[in-house]
């Protein structure tokens, strides 16, 4: 069954989201929200163009939304729909603040409908090979530190903290459940700035998360250790070392944007299985609020 769609927002990001879409046997582009005049050259004759993210109740076979906005228009929108029922992929971060994803966690239990965070990283094939792997070889992961970032100017509608930091949050919650923000430092350039995160798991093991847009060039690497091996991973690049040597008999068939919206067409009928990404939406959020860096 083909899940009838919206994509709100048509911009850099917005774009990619649309051509992921196109591509993706399980949807149907029923409605593109956007005030741009420049339309994407490939959108299908039949899918309506509008302005105004409230049309959707004109059409109700629409099942779900892409809203791909600021975190402020996205909290409004996501509200909207929540309340006429339709199962949303939302952006990260989720709000800037924990009042407003509160506000979605009461709408979501209250219409049951499904929610999925575009942490992206999550469905990256060497992720997800690594879990089954630590899974079959019982594998305990220690500790992580990751890099990621760009060189890019800060968007103006959203702070660098919160633009980069979810990306490497989501990708510490997925392999722990209970950590501590021990300390934070940040490394600034002109108007550019990293920020690095020192969590604690437990009595012995820190992670460091390095993230923001004062890198030369645009990054993904995480290092994993686990009780017996060290798993070195290029994200950019597709490279997973263990130690220093390739893994032979991996390889990557798919993008992480394709799996993320292959998972939500699979579970479209179970909205309990999306309470994880909006309760990690909460203690991320906490995190980032919580940080006093230090300068370096």
């Amino acid at each position: 069954m083909k899940i009838n769609i919206c994509i709100v927002g048509h911009g850099t990001w917005g774009k990619i989201i649309l051509n992921n879409i196109l591509l993706n046997k399980n949807y149907n582009l029923i409605m593109l929200v956007t005030s741009q005049k420049k339309i994407h050259s490939k959108l299908p004759k039949n899918t309506i163009v509008t302005k105004r993210y409230k049309d959707v109740i004109k059409y109700k076979n629409i099942k779900a939304a892409f809203i791909v906005t600021s975190p402020a228009k996205q909290i409004e929108i996501s509200q909207f729909y929540l309340k006429n029922k339709i199962s949303l992929l939302l952006e990260k971060p989720v709000a800037l603040n924990l009042q407003n994803i509160k506000k979605i966690i009461e709408l979501k239990n209250k219409f049951k409908k499904l929610i999925l965070i575009n942490y992206v990283y999550l469905y990256h094939p060497i992720i997800m090979y690594l879990k089954d792997l630590f899974s079959k070889n019982k594998e305990v992961v220690n500790f992580i530190k990751t890099k990621g970032g760009d060189n890019k100017p800060a968007r103006s509608y959203i702070p660098t903290l919160f633009d980069w930091g979810p990306h490497d949050l989501s990708i510490l919650m997925f392999f722990f459940k209970e950590f501590k923000l021990i300390d934070c430092l940040s490394e600034k350039k002109y108007r550019r700035i990293n920020y690095i995160l020192f969590l604690k798991h437990n009595d012995k093991n820190i992670s460091s998360l390095t993230f923001g847009n004062n890198f030369n060039y645009k990054k993904r690497i995480i290092e994993i250790y686990t009780d017996k091996n060290v798993y070195n991973i290029d994200l950019v690049q597709n490279i997973l070392l263990k130690g220093k040597k390739k893994i032979s008999n991996f390889k990557i068939k798919t993008t992480p944007l394709q799996n993320m919206l292959n998972y939500f067409h699979k579970n479209f009928n179970n909205s309990k299985i999306y309470n994880r990404d909006l309760k990690d939406s909460i203690l991320l959020t906490k995190i980032l609020l919580e940080k006093k860096e230090k300068n370096i």
